[in-house]
């Protein structure tokens, strides 16, 4: 029995069941190369589209019973199928958990045209895992938190720039756990929607085993092991890492601000204690959103070059090296794609980003133009810096172009067309987005 006829028998008897809300909505994708995964085009269904192919679409369908919710999509392209998510989804008041095959829940207040968080985006693959949020609500404030708990799926190999000269091999023999959770805080200031909002996101990716120049490494997966990555604490004592690291700790600090028509943001990333304490001065996302009923616009500045520095100096600061560990080689990612923000990946992760997005409406239709100008420098970590190493040269110098519109063809149904460039090549992808509800 094959995928598709499980996935509908699911469906089918859930609905009748239920006797509730059906809604079936959907993406189809086509582009004008096999080689598209450069042109960062699919920050929200990068995950579900094959590279070399050249077509892809993503079935999404959800059953609503009261409380209860049956949410699950297929992807499928010119070379494979596959589920793509499978959750069951319980909502109380002020409380939801899900279980399954699930995104990560981010609780977050960036635009949706943003280039993304720099701890947990849009732009991953859903994993096997468990989550819970809880609000609480007060006169003019309230108060969010929530908690994810996933394994990670992918055993491929792995080929990390271990030095300047040579790189090192890895994998995981064993699947490693993540743990990623959130307390958000928000002020209402007035009753125009005016608000001030904090959020701090701390995630982990601990235990398993991994094999790095043929050595393989067990890691503590015990309550204690979860304990201490629950609290960011650094190592226990039967750890088998010599410096008694457990985890690959990371995570941000957010800060928002709403007056009026404009959304002010600052995301700020730690990849440790001493990005935690700012030593990595103020690395992480700029961004100001300004909207009103006829156009938005965006403008961002993503800066990720200070990491603390490129050595570890006293009390270990320094080598932060975004994305990246020395244990976990492959680093905040998951089947390829980076977890948080698609401009940065564990090998290119000191990056300069100024990126302007417009869009307008103009009756049934929208206009968009997306301008990312991209700088990338030498990368820190574990490497033997060779002698003609200079941390601020520009490496790489992209443009990035994105253009298109998007026509409202009824209720339920829109097409986009999308232009790109992206280092002198160009793209065009032409996508289809369809809603369909039982009542």
């Amino acid at each position: 029995m094959n995928i598709h006829r499980i996935y509908f028998y699911i469906f089918f008897y859930f609905s009748i069941i239920s006797g509730q809300d059906v809604i079936v909505s959907g993406t189809i994708n086509s582009f004008s190369s096999n080689e598209h995964n450069e042109f960062l085009t699919n920050s929200n269904v990068y995950d579900t589209i094959d590279p070399s192919s050249y077509f892809s679409n993503l079935i999404n369908m959800k059953i609503v019973n009261e409380n209860l919710e049956l949410i699950s999509s297929i992807a499928n392209d010119s070379n494979s199928s596959r589920i793509h998510e499978f959750s069951f989804n319980i909502s109380r008041k002020t409380s939801k958990a899900r279980v399954g095959l699930i995104k990560i829940y981010n609780n977050q207040i960036l635009p949706k045209n943003s280039s993304g968080h720099l701890h947990v985006s849009e732009n991953t693959r859903p994993i096997y895992g468990i989550d819970f949020h809880k609000s609480f609500y007060f006169k003019k404030s309230s108060v969010i938190l929530s908690m994810f708990n996933g394994q990670l799926s992918s055993l491929d190999d792995y080929n990390w720039n271990g030095s300047y000269e040579r790189t090192i091999p890895t994998r995981y023999t064993k699947e490693p756990f993540i743990h990623i959770k959130s307390i958000s805080i928000k002020k209402d200031l007035k009753e125009n929607g005016d608000f001030l909002a904090f959020t701090f996101n701390h995630g982990a990716i601990w235990g398993g085993a991994t094999e790095k120049d043929n050595q393989i490494t067990n890691w503590p997966t015990g309550f204690e092991a979860f304990q201490r990555v629950f609290f960011i604490r650094s190592g226990i004592d039967n750890s088998t890492d010599e410096r008694h690291k457990i985890a690959n700790h990371n995570g941000s600090i957010d800060f928002y601000f709403k007056k009026e028509s404009f959304l002010y943001y600052y995301i700020h990333y730690f990849e440790d204690g001493s990005g935690l304490k700012f030593k990595n001065k103020f690395d992480g996302l700029w961004g100001i959103k300004h909207e009103n009923s006829d156009f938005s616009i965006i403008l961002e500045l993503l800066n990720t070059t200070n990491q603390s520095g490129n050595y570890h100096g006293a009390k270990g600061i320094g080598v932060d090296s975004y994305y990246w560990h020395d244990q976990y080689v492959q680093g905040w990612t998951i089947y390829g794609n980076v977890i948080g923000n698609h401009f940065i990946d564990p090998k290119n992760n000191r990056v300069e980003m100024l990126k302007l997005y417009f869009e307008k409406n103009i009756k049934n239709e929208l206009i968009y133009f997306d301008i990312n100008h991209l700088n990338y420098y030498p990368t820190y970590g574990k490497k033997i810096l060779p002698e003609n190493y200079i941390e601020d040269k520009i490496i790489n110098k992209s443009l990035y172009v994105s253009l298109g519109t998007t026509f409202k063809r009824t209720s339920s149904i829109n097409y986009q067309f999308n232009l790109h460039y992206y280092r002198n090549k160009f793209l065009l992808n032409i996508k289809l987005n369809w809603y369909l509800k039982n009542n």
